[in-house]
C-alpha cells in the first residue's frame, strides 16, 4: 500500500484536502511503512517530511501523546493553524471532545490504558520526557519510537534502514526525537516525520508548532470502512426463499428426523443452499 502525498498547505487545509479526495492522514506506523516498502530507489521520502495522525500533549505537566481519535488537532485544525501563527494553541476548558474537555479525556485514556502494552496504548502518558537521541539500532528500546509504530519489530526495522540501507552518505547513526517543554500550560503540538534528504535527518518531531507553515504536507490513506470491508469477506451471501420452499424443505428435514426418509433426501436441501 504506497501512500499519496497531499498537496502543500496548511495543517487545516491539508486535512480539508485529503478529506476532499476521500483520504485520511496516514499515522506515523503508516508513514514508517511506506518509507520502507518505497525503498531508496524511490524519492518520495526524501523531498520532504510530512505530518502524521499522532500528537503531542501537555496536560497538568505530563507529555501525553495521543493518536487521531483523541488528537484535538484534528477536530480544531482550524483554530490550532491561527493560534500558532502566533503562540500556542492551549488546551483550555472550551476545546472539548464530546460534552467533556479535551484534558480530561486524554487524562481519563491514559490512565485506562496504562495497563496495556506500550504500543497498543491510545494515549501514552510521557511523563516529563525531553528531547533525546536515539541510536538507530536500537529504535524498539525508545518509547517515543516504538509508539509511533506500533510494533517494535517495526520500529527496529526502521532503525537499521536508516542505518544501513540508505545511500551512504545519508546513513544515520542516530535520530532526535524532539518532544514538548513542560510548562505551566495545557497545550498541543503537531507530530512530523522529517524526510530522509541529508538536510532534514530523519527526526521525529513531536513538539511542532508548524502548523500554519503554508509548505506543510500529508500522506493520504484511502478511506474504506472496516466493518464494510469485513462484512464484505465474512458474511455469507443470505439466500432468499418463498414460505413454500421453506415449508418443502422443513418437511424433509422433518423426515429424516423422524426416520421416514433415508438421509439421501437431505442432497435436496444441500442442493439448494449451495446456489
Amino acid at each position: 500500500m504506497k501512500l499519496q502525498r497531499i498537496d502543500q498547505g496548511n495543517w487545516a487545509y491539508c486535512l480539508a484536502q485529503a478529506k476532499n479526495a476521500n483520504k485520511r492522514v496516514s499515522t506515523g506506523r503508516e508513514l514508517i511503512e511506506d518509507r520502507l516498502e518505497r525503498g531508496v530507489n524511490d524519492q518520495t521520502h526524501f523531498e520532504g517530511g510530512a505530518w502524521t495522525a499522532e500528537d503531542s500533549n501537555v496536560v497538568d505537566g505530563a507529555i501525553l501523546l495521543a493518536r487521531a481519535e483523541f488528537n484535538p488537532l484534528i477536530p480544531y485544525a482550524k483554530q490550532a493553524v491561527e493560534a500558532q501563527r502566533t503562540g500556542e494553541f492551549y488546551l483550555t476548558d472550551e476545546i472539548r471532545k464530546g460534552k467533556r474537555p479535551f484534558t480530561q479525556v486524554l487524562r481519563q485514556i491514559a490512565e485506562k490504558d496504562e495497563i496495556k502494552p506500550l504500543e497498543q496504548k491510545r494515549v501514552l502518558n510521557l511523563g516529563q520526557a525531553k528531547t533525546h537521541p536515539v541510536p538507530t539500532d536500537s529504535f524498539a528500546d525508545d518509547p517515543t519510537i516504538r509508539w509511533k509504530a506500533e510494533s517494535p519489530e517495526l520500529a527496529n526495522r526502521y532503525g537499521l534502514f536508516l542505518r544501513n540501507e540508505l545511500p551512504e552518505n545519508l546513513r544515520l547513526p542516530e535520530v532526535t526525537v524532539y518532544l514538548p517543554r513542560i510548562t505551566g500550560e495545557d497545550y498541543a503540538r503537531g507530530h512530523w516525520l522529517d524526510g530522509l534528504d541529508r538536510n532534514y535527518r530523519s527526526a521525529f518531531i513531536c513538539n511542532d508548532r508548524s502548523l500554519s507553515d503554508d509548505y506543510g504536507s500529508v500522506f493520504g490513506v484511502s478511506v474504506e470502512s472496516a466493518e464494510g470491508t469485513s462484512r464484505q469477506i465474512n458474511e455469507p451471501k443470505v439466500r432468499g426463499y418463498t414460505p413454500r420452499q421453506a415449508k418443502q424443505y422443513l418437511t424433509i428435514i422433518d423426515g429424516v428426523i423422524e426416520g421416514k426418509r433415508g438421509t439421501a433426501s437431505l442432497r435436496k436441501v444441500a442442493d439448494f443452499f449451495k446456489k
